[in-house]
């Protein structure tokens, strides 16, 4: 596997007037499958079953996908006229910073779980810190698909999920350390999560960065 097979997909949203961003790596499925592929992917697998799950008030506003490997294989999409919202409708918000996180279970043990936060929580999903039944339930199928072979429309499969392992630097500039993406082939280590779990807890994000 090289580089030129992982590519980053990029959700900018909004929720509140409050930026939100979540990152995702996959591993195209094989064949000629370029970055546009990848988002038709994320399209008709993961938004269908990640917009109703969230407030009609969170916003899916862009979309940015590309390959690791290859600088000129990209796709990027802005929602302007037509705003990609959440499904909810009608209800009272909580905070961007409330959020469900998922973890997505490691198959190696020398990598880490990968985890992600998703905002766009109503008042009513919510009862005393934890997420109510019927709605976990929801998120935890929301996990599943997300696992599972993202497809196009036709459908066929045009990639994976993958947790992709960073590497630990030091920063030139500042002399701190910090965790970046792999730029070569070599470097390059990852693992295809087996299974995820969406926790029941509701988790409160203190950085600037939501989801993530």
């Amino acid at each position: 596997m090289a580089l030129s097979d992982i590519f980053e997909v990029k959700v900018f949203g909004l929720m509140l007037s409050q930026p939100t961003l979540n990152v995702f790596h996959v591993v195209r499925a094989g064949g000629v499958i370029d970055a546009g592929n990848i988002y038709q992917g994320w399209y008709n697998t993961v938004l269908p079953a990640w917009y109703p799950l969230v407030s009609e008030d969170y916003w899916f506003q862009r979309v940015l996908v590309r390959n690791l490997g290859e600088p000129t294989d990209f796709y990027d999409v802005t929602y302007e006229g037509d705003v990609v919202a959440g499904g909810k409708t009608g209800l009272d918000n909580l905070p961007p910073h409330d959020a469900v996180t998922v973890r997505f279970n490691r198959a190696d043990l020398s990598m880490r779980h990968g985890y992600k936060r998703f905002a766009g929580l109503v008042e009513t999903d919510v009862i005393n810190g934890v997420v109510e039944t019927t709605v976990l339930n929801a998120w935890q199928d929301f996990a599943d698909v997300m696992v599972g072979d993202w497809e196009n429309a036709t459908p066929e499969t045009m990639c994976n999920l993958i947790v992709l392992q960073r590497i630990k630097d030091v920063a030139e500039s500042s002399g701190k350390t910090i965790y970046r993406l792999p730029e070569t082939d070599e470097e390059l280590a990852f693992y295809q999560p087996y299974s995820a779990l969406a926790y029941h807890q509701v988790s409160t994000q203190v950085s600037r960065k939501y989801n993530r």
